[in-house]
């Protein structure tokens, strides 16, 4: 299942690189976008952010639009100067859904680089075991653990290290990190909630959660030695409780991940969850979620963006207990527009028409290839955020709204009237 998502990144979307000279096109700016790390291009940052309302025209008709029941939409609408346009109840936190991928991306592609990739690695231990350490590859598959199980097999014939079986070791966390703590059972179970594990299968979901991934992946394995004739003793470990000693130990074997700018586009334009997750552990260095949203928030911070009120609670969007603002979604995507990777960040989206959660949504002429971003979705909580590109002068929005009838239509109505105020984008 996953590695249809992953192909349809790759491949059906004509591969990242492709991506971004899509996302090029449609901006009219192919400089704007370019393929190659070494070619990343350096630039000022973003301009500070004028707090004060300054186009009348678009403000009224957007209020128009979603009155009488403006207390439960957040509207921020930023210009190519800093400049805000137009703006309602942008401060009031707000339930972000998948929205809060744009955050945990931004922070994850910011501490590790557009060139990262996830790594499943295989060590010999001092006492000649083995041991399988991974950073949560979505796209763990049976045929790298068939190659890390014949790494391992190839490496004890070779060295004479065998002596009737061969000992790995697995190395997981505790089950209680495998989710963030707040996420509800009955999401647990499905596939878009599975346990987000450093030894992950596929995601660790088919058509549901597979419910103890470590055990499917050790009979697997187990299987493989089986099919070499080779009897084995695999381990489950828990790090948490008995950290492993890697003194002394030699690393035999890597499997990598696709590069980030993949997993980038997989956690934005197709939002799924495990990537997201997953970045946002590797980029805070803890599997702690707790621990790693704090790393979060504190970066944000950081980068003068405005966290009052904000609560993360994990790195996807399926908590409830998150808390953002559309000032905050806002902001952050002008940062990361004038952020040193920026060309992979926004390639990373759905585009209105064309790709991702947008391909089937707001599918108007004034929208069509302009628009590119992030949707979200939960229980009475719809959310858009992205950028709008219209003759190169970029739009840095955020829509989020809270139990409201028909609020697909209204999100589409208020980007139309967004995309054709022509006559604030120089304020």
């Amino acid at each position: 299942m996953y590695r249809y998502w992953l192909y349809k990144v790759l491949i059906g979307t004509f591969s990242v690189s492709s991506c971004i000279f899509i996302s090029s096109f449609f901006t009219n700016d192919a400089s704007a976008f370019i393929l190659s790390p070494s070619q990343v291009r350096y630039i000022k940052g973003a301009p500070s952010v004028n707090k004060r309302k300054s186009c009348p025209t678009l403000q009224s008709n957007l209020y128009k639009l979603i009155a009488p029941f403006s207390e439960k939409w957040s509207i921020t609408v930023i210009n190519k100067n800093g400049t805000l346009i137009a703006d309602i109840n942008g401060q009031v936190p707000r339930i972000p859904a998948s929205n809060q991928k744009l955050i945990s991306t931004s922070f994850a592609l910011d501490k590790l680089g557009p060139t990262f990739r996830l790594q499943t690695k295989l060590y010999l231990l001092s006492d000649g075991s083995f041991a399988l350490l991974g950073q949560g590859d979505p796209d763990l598959d049976i045929s790298k653990l068939r190659r890390i199980s014949l790494a391992a097999l190839n490496y004890s014939k070779s060295n004479n290290l065998i002596d009737g079986h061969i000992k790995l070791i697995l190395v997981g966390t505790s089950r209680n990190l495998w989710w963030p703590p707040d996420w509800e059972s009955a999401d647990r179970k499905e596939s878009y909630g599975a346990p987000v594990t450093r030894l992950a299968l596929m995601s660790n979901a088919i058509d549901k959660a597979v419910p103890e991934p470590l055990e499917k992946i050790k009979s697997i394995m187990s299987q493989e030695f089986s099919n070499f004739d080779t009897f084995s003793t695999i381990k489950i470990l828990n790090e948490s409780e008995n950290p492993l000693n890697f003194q002394g130990s030699k690393l035999i074997h890597t499997e990598s991940s696709a590069p980030m700018n993949a997993l980038l586009s997989l956690a934005n334009a197709e939002s799924h969850n495990f990537t997201a997750e997953v970045l946002l552990r590797v980029a805070s260095n803890y599997w702690n979620t707790k621990k790693a949203t704090s790393i979060l928030k504190m970066w944000l911070s950081d980068q003068n963006l405005p966290t009052r009120g904000v609560n993360i609670s994990d790195g996807s969007g399926l908590s409830r207990s998150n808390k953002a603002t559309s000032q905050l979604l806002a902001e952050l995507l002008m940062y990361m527009h004038y952020h040193r990777y920026s060309q992979f960040f926004e390639s990373s989206m759905a585009i209105v028409g064309f790709r991702g959660t947008l391909l089937n949504l707001y599918n108007v002429p004034s929208l069509l290839g302009k628009f590119y971003g992030k949707t979200g979705t939960l229980d009475g909580v719809r959310s858009v955020s992205g950028i709008l590109n219209s003759q190169s002068n970029p739009l840095y929005i955020s829509i989020v709204v809270e139990n409201s009838n028909k609020a697909e239509k209204t999100i589409q109505e208020l980007l139309t009237i967004i995309s054709k105020s022509n006559s604030c984008y120089e304020l």
